[in-house]
């Protein structure tokens, strides 16, 4: 076995990005057989917790467009997983909450985002994943800065 390699401080978007790819390819993966794809599990799992959910929400929840989430919340919508009704307080927001078929399809999907969770916090002990969030969640902030 050879010396281990040194990660450079300077590579932190490289492995942030080869993290990132990693955990969306293997919940792809695993979502697969339910009929979804990994961004579409995503979006439904934030429903299925806040719901009802203004797509709103769902953008700053994530961090992405809104037309993002309109594209996944649309293809949610076909496959009868979600709805949208209008807000009773403000007619011009529409709130997103999961369909009976949504409601018996996410205990599977939860599994899975657990699943995945586990697989890829792998051997690292709570407080390890502890540092690494609140890292992750400092340097957030400090590019978020400056946009």
């Amino acid at each position: 076995m050879g010396p281990e390699k040194t990660i450079k401080p300077e590579s932190i978007g490289y492995w942030t990005q080869r993290v990132l790819n990693a955990h969306h390819a293997l919940l792809q993966k695993s979502v697969k057989p339910l009929g979804l794809s990994a961004s579409q599990a995503i979006v439904l799992g934030i429903i299925a917790r806040k719901q009802p959910v203004s797509a709103r929400d769902i953008s700053e929840h994530l961090g992405i467009s809104a037309p993002a989430v309109t594209r996944q919340v649309d293809a949610l919508e076909r496959l009868d997983f979600v709805r949208r009704e209008e807000d009773s307080e403000d007619e011009r927001v529409l709130r997103i909450s999961l369909t009976e078929r949504g409601v018996e399809l996410w205990p599977r999907v939860k599994g899975v985002l657990r699943e995945v969770h586990r697989v890829a916090v792998g051997q690292l002990d709570p407080e390890e994943v502890r540092v690494m969030l609140r890292s992750l969640d400092s340097m957030r902030q400090n590019l978020e800065r400056h946009l």
